[in-house]
């Protein structure tokens, strides 16, 4: 079974690392 809650925190986490990223070079 597909576990939805795991997969959309590894998203929020992948988002906001990504946000970060986007934050240094800027």
């Amino acid at each position: 079974m597909f576990d939805t809650s795991s997969w959309r925190q590894d998203y929020r986490i992948r988002y906001t690392h990504k946000l970060q990223l986007n934050l240094l070079i800027w």
